[in-house]
């Protein structure tokens, strides 16, 4: 029981539990390298879901470092977040990758950076709070109030597709909108050789 993880009065103050590893041994992406004080291998799980506990530490920091207190609306609140952080990274390489794909000497990725689908789909991703509700009537978020579904809002809710019809320079006219935050600069389609 004592080679188990285990904290009396955690230096931060609090310690998190999310299904995230609870002993750091896979911070370094080999769970299998560290060792029991005994000897044998530290061996907990194969995987955990460490992005949701970091999340929840970096709440709980945020929070800590105002007034120094946790309130039980503000556990409430973290609980009931859905921002997904791999989102958070992600979604600003994907807004830069096509920007930089519309001056590309590849034509592949030149032709990607000008179809309207594909500006479009980085566009909301761009425009994106990073927050997962269901966006769905009969779904049940975590922020309805006392397990009461509230319908969605229109930011829940995902904008219809532009028509597969066109992509920019195709159209009888060479210059089609764009959505409206990409790219941020200008509201028209892409060319070769910028915004």
């Amino acid at each position: 029981m004592g080679a188990l993880p285990q904290t009396v009065n955690p230096p931060a103050g609090f310690f998190v539990n999310a299904n995230n590893d609870p002993a750091g041994v896979t911070l370094d992406n080999d769970p299998l390298n560290q060792t029991r004080p005994g000897g044998g291998i530290y061996y907990l799980n194969n995987g955990y879901a460490g992005i949701r506990g970091g999340r929840i530490t970096a709440l709980l920091r945020a929070e800590l470092a105002g007034d120094g207190k946790v309130s039980f609306a503000d556990s409430q609140r973290i609980q009931a977040d859905t921002t997904l952080v791999d989102a958070q990274f992600f979604v600003p390489y994907l807004v830069k990758a096509l920007a930089r794909g519309a001056v590309d000497s590849d034509p592949t990725l030149r032709g990607l950076a000008r179809d309207r689908a594909v500006a479009g789909a980085v566009g909301r991703l761009a425009l994106w709070n990073r927050r997962t509700p269901t966006g769905i009537p009969e779904g049940y978020d975590a922020a309805d109030v006392d397990g009461q579904r509230q319908p969605p809002t229109r930011l829940e809710q995902a904008p219809a597709p532009p028509p597969p019809s066109t992509r920019c320079g195709e159209a009888s006219s060479s210059r089609v909108p764009s959505t409206p935050a990409w790219p941020p600069s200008a509201s028209r389609c892409l060319t070769a050789s910028g915004p």
